[in-house]
């Protein structure tokens, strides 16, 4: 399979999907070209024209899924703030993160209705983890957005996010933020409370994370 069996309108139409955020992988299946072909080829003269953060991207996604705010973005936000990571390489600040969701397989609806939100056309990763000799199952979600990460970071979180992570700019006041994450990382019930020889039981919400958060949801309530 070469380059000459492609038209020179198809070589054009190829070239401009690329630079737009198609994938090699996404092009090769609709033009039926092997990925070689297509990469080393027929992009080879436009390669210096794509933004470096979409040459990185393996999967495509919808970077202006944050941009209208709106009681799903809120939930969203909150929810990537309790089980979302944030990496920026090391090897060059220029690099855009990745933001990482990961949850219990148990939990994989709530994966899928976010792959949804930001049109996500990758696979969901399944797989463990060792803690002591249990196994632990995990499934989860990466994608590469610069864009969304500085969303992220407008509301407060950040990479590395585990020790300065703290709600600013007006979210820590939004009923649904915090839905969202309580979703990841609350929990509600009813707390059994002891005062002399009576128990009684006590529903209440009750959220994990950094000083700041657990502060900031205090103030909240």
């Amino acid at each position: 399979m070469s380059e000459y069996f492609l038209t020179k309108e198809e070589i054009k139409s190829i070239q401009d999907e690329w630079l737009a955020g198609q994938s090699i992988v996404n092009l090769s299946k609709k033009y039926k070209r092997d990925k070689s072909t297509i990469s080393k080829r027929v992009l080879k003269d436009v390669r210096h024209k794509r933004d470096p953060d979409l040459i990185r991207r393996a999967n495509q996604i919808n970077d202006f899924a944050f941009d209208t705010l709106s009681n799903k973005t809120f939930f969203w936000i909150g929810f990537i703030f309790a089980d979302g990571n944030i990496h920026q390489d090391k090897r060059s600040d220029s690099y855009a993160p990745q933001i990482t969701l990961t949850v219990h397989p148990q939990d994989k609806d709530i994966i899928e209705k976010f792959c949804d939100f930001i049109s996500f056309q990758g696979k969901i990763r399944e797989s463990s983890y060792k803690r002591g000799k249990v196994s632990v199952p995990f499934i989860s979600v990466s994608f590469v957005s610069r864009k969304i990460a500085k969303v992220l970071e407008y509301y407060g979180a950040t990479a590395r996010k585990s020790k300065t992570l703290k709600p600013k700019n007006g979210i820590q006041g939004n009923k649904y933020f915090w839905i969202g994450y309580i979703c990841g990382d609350g929990s509600l019930g009813s707390y059994r409370v002891r005062k002399g020889k009576y128990t009684t039981f006590s529903p209440s919400i009750r959220i994990v994370g950094s000083y700041s958060m657990c502060n900031a949801f205090y103030d909240y309530c």
